[in-house]
């Protein structure tokens, strides 16, 4: 063994076998092709699900169609009068559908609270709000009691009858409308993107 220098030995490393080759091909190319059909199912689901544009403020009768859409999936609405200490006073009512002028008939017990509110002071509001879709209604008005036999049988509903059997046994009010506020992104109606003022059509 001599003292001279030594040059290192390079040696190359160990071949992978044809399997690990493959494998890691596959892998690159694979990755990158179920990264291109993620990217293209998202914009594909995103296309088919994205509301509709947002309806102009003076789309008047596309945004009460919806309001009206709304309501009837609702069913129920919360009526809300001023109470007697000056406090909101909210409960769910079963309303008949809005007339052509978006007036509303509801029915109601003579000793309810809400009579004597009423009477203290007519104004009201109607909420409605469909779970589904995410949409509410909300109908500002003041309500006017109808005093007509007639009138009141003609408006009166069969379901109401479980609750009181006769119409002339129930106080039944029309709330007239004087502004309509809609919100529904299925529908594509949205309020302003900094207040989130809702759209709102006055009916006066």
């Amino acid at each position: 063994m001599g003292g001279g220098n030594h040059l290192p030995v390079l040696r190359a490393p160990p071949a992978r076998p044809p399997q690990a080759v493959l494998r890691y091909t596959f892998g690159m190319h694979g990755r990158r092709a179920l990264f291109s059909i993620l990217l293209s199912f998202f914009a594909l689901t995103a296309c088919r699900t994205a509301p509709p544009p947002a309806l102009a403020p003076a789309d008047e009768p596309a945004i009460l169609g919806a309001a009206r859409e709304i309501i009837a999936a609702a069913g129920f609405c919360a009526l809300i009068t001023i109470g007697e200490d000056g406090h909101p006073q909210a409960r769910v009512m079963d309303p008949a559908a809005p007339d052509a002028r978006m007036a509303v008939t509801l029915m109601t017990n003579p000793s309810s609270r809400k009579v004597a509110q009423i009477a203290r002071d007519p104004r009201v509001t109607l909420f409605y709000f469909d779970s589904e879709s995410l949409g509410y209604v909300t109908i500002v008005g003041r309500a006017a009691q109808i005093l007509d036999p007639e009138e009141k049988r003609r408006r009166w509903l069969d379901r109401w009858s479980p609750h009181i059997a006769r119409p002339e046994d129930a106080v039944l009010y029309e709330v007239v409308p004087e502004r309509v506020e809609v919100v529904s992104v299925a529908l594509g109606v949205t309020g302003d993107e900094g207040t989130w003022t809702p759209p709102s059509i006055d009916l006066r």
